[in-house]
């Protein structure tokens, strides 16, 4: 596999990991965390330039914040439940 696909599908999916994580009320959370964190070590353990872990980051929060909007887009749509304290307002007073 290719550097670039290396990154890209380690932080895709160390990012859909920590968004199911903030999205997951129950126990399996933390399931989703140790997932995460044991994926984490596996891509330091393998790349080991500062290039590529720059990019893996850069990539992984770009990859956080497309779960996260995908999910509220989701939810919006088909009235699914949003997290504990989270609220959907139009922002027009009234």
């Amino acid at each position: 596999m290719s550097r670039v696909w290396s990154i890209l599908l380690y932080s895709m999916a160390i990012s859909a990991l920590l968004a199911a994580f903030s999205l997951i009320p129950s126990l399996f959370k933390y399931v989703c965390s140790i997932g995460a964190l044991l994926l984490g070590f596996r891509f330091f353990s393998i790349h080991d330039e500062w290039r590529d872990r720059i990019w893996f980051f850069g990539a992984f929060i770009i990859g956080f914040l497309l779960w996260v909007s995908l999910y509220a887009a989701l939810a919006i749509v088909f009235d699914w439940p949003l997290p504990e304290g989270a609220r959907i307002d139009s922002g027009l007073a009234g």
